[in-house]
């Protein structure tokens, strides 16, 4: 999953909107959420890869 922002701080942002919104169904911890995020090098995308049960 891509998140896209205008800066890094906007992107952030909409990762954890993501997580609140959708953490149940996720089944990960904010910490285990962002562990499997990586930003982009222009910091304005997340990348969000959901790891392998």
């Amino acid at each position: 999953m891509k998140f896209r922002g205008r800066d890094r701080r906007d992107v952030k942002r909409k990762v954890l909107t993501y997580w609140a919104s959708h953490s149940r169904s996720l089944g990960l911890s904010l910490q285990e959420f962002l562990a499997n995020c990586r930003m982009g090098p222009n910091e304005q995308t997340i990348i969000f890869i959901q790891p392998q049960s």
